[in-house]
């Protein structure tokens, strides 16, 4: 974002950061559900492949230096859907979206077609 602010800046547009964030908490909010809606759909599936990848990520709170962080591919062969996930761990991704009961995949369906206004 700050690059984008500092290229607008340039070409004499001057928009505040704050104002910026808030476009992309908002379009957050909106695409939510069809992520969630996405997730369900890549997640309920027989057969899943999955792998992980390592990747520097730069750390923010000590200047010039890095972490490990993990992106995960979630991979639905049946339907071709695939899901990519960022996770500072090994240990957080796995757990999180493959370890997920059958109740808790219907519970999690009923609650993003509430937000979807679809019944």
């Amino acid at each position: 974002m700050y690059r984008q602010l500092a290229i607008f800046k340039r070409q004499n547009v001057n928009i505040n950061h704050s104002t910026v964030s808030g476009w992309i908490k908002d379009a957050m909010r909106l695409i939510e559900p069809v992520y969630d809606l996405h997730c369900w759909q890549v997640l309920n599936t027989n057969y899943l492949n999955v792998d992980e990848t390592t990747i520097k990520v730069l750390d923010k709170d000590k200047k010039q230096t890095t972490h490990t962080g993990y992106y995960w591919v979630y991979y639905d062969t049946q339907r071709k859907l695939a899901l990519f996930d960022y996770q500072l761990g090994v240990a957080l991704c796995i757990p999180k979206l493959c370890c997920t009961s059958l109740k808790a995949i219907c519970k999690q369906m009923a609650t993003m077609l509430t937000k979807l206004s679809i019944k």
